[in-house]
């Protein structure tokens, strides 16, 4: 069943309707229903002024709507100045409007405040992770932003309560990628995977979802495919370099790390790095490794290996 909120005009307070019939579900008696999960901005399409942003949201999380009342003991226009809970589609209290500050549930749990602690709790209400935290967010993909202390002291924790990220950064410093490909475009190296980037004056992490420590996402700026094989995919990496990707597996088969990888021939190709020349085959090896100044000599056993069939191991370098 759909609900939407509306506002009783004569108290000021909030309760859940039925869309079609305009029917009361749940009596106006809230004076919070839900928080935003995000917001639209409308813009003029002939001069580009913003004319509107809109907020969005995800009231029955679950099955569960967060809700407040006015907490008359403090002053109106604070966050503490509410008690918080959580009520279902039927309008039961399914948990008591006792907390000082709450979020929507995700994935089962909700992080509320109490005692001047955030901690989390599932819809029982049973306490799944201690309240330790000064600040906290809702969990997304199994992660949640937490707040140790001040606002330089935002971490990363997972649903057993355990520390992904330190907690050395600002709130808006972390970011969750849900799919890396979404954020870096063409990314290769995590398709689909969960990241954090944290970023700290200049310098830009990313972790796992286990909180080990990993190489920057790969953006490719150019592709395309290698004449021989049409499994395979030439890629050039924002820094410049060139490696290979296999189009059927879903996978690199060589990280980009050459100044130059040309097409394949007979199940070869020359690499270039630093002015050295090399050979790789399909699988990324470099069966012949790059020495100095031996362009020349591997054109010339390149010939040899088409039309005579040599092995590389006969030949003299």
């Amino acid at each position: 069943m759909r609900l939407e909120h509306f506002k009783d005009t004569q108290t000021g307070k909030y309760g859940f309707r039925n869309p079609e019939t305009g029917e009361v579900a749940i009596a106006p008696k809230y004076d919070i229903v839900g928080r935003p999960d995000s917001f639209s901005v409308f813009y003029n399409e002939e001069n580009d002024e913003k004319i509107d942003v809109r907020l969005e949201y995800d009231y029955f999380c679950g099955g569960l709507c967060l809700v407040g009342i006015i907490n008359v003991e403090r002053e109106k226009w604070y966050k503490s100045s509410y008690k918080y809970g959580y009520i279902d589609l039927t309008g039961k209290e399914v948990l008591p409007l006792i907390y000082d500050d709450a979020t929507k549930f995700s994935e089962d749990l909700a992080a509320v405040k109490s005692g001047g602690k955030y901690g989390f709790i599932d819809k029982t209400g049973k306490t799944i992770t201690p309240f330790q935290f000064s600040d906290a967010e809702y969990f997304w993909q199994g992660l949640a932003p937490v707040c140790l202390h001040d606002r330089c002291s935002w971490g990363i924790i997972d649903i057993s309560g355990k520390t992904i990220v330190p907690f050395e950064y600002e709130y808006y410093d972390l970011v969750i990628l849900s799919d890396c490909s979404d954020f870096y475009y063409e990314d290769l190296l995590y398709p689909g995977e969960v990241l954090i980037k944290a970023e700290q004056e200049d310098k830009i992490r990313f972790f796992n979802r286990k909180g080990e420590e990993v190489e920057p996402p790969l953006k490719i700026d150019y592709q395309y495919t290698d004449y021989e094989d049409e499994t395979l995919v030439h890629i050039r990496a924002e820094n410049g370099y060139y490696g290979i990707y296999n189009d059927v597996e879903n996978k690199i088969i060589v990280l980009p790390k050459y100044d130059n990888i040309e097409e394949f021939t007979d199940g070869l190709a020359r690499v270039e790095l630093n002015g050295q020349y090399g050979v790789i085959d399909k699988t990324g090896k470099e069966v012949v490794p790059l020495p100095d100044n031996c362009g020349e000599e591997l054109e010339q056993w390149r010939e040899l290996k088409i039309h005579f069939k040599v092995d590389f191991h006969e030949l003299p370098f």
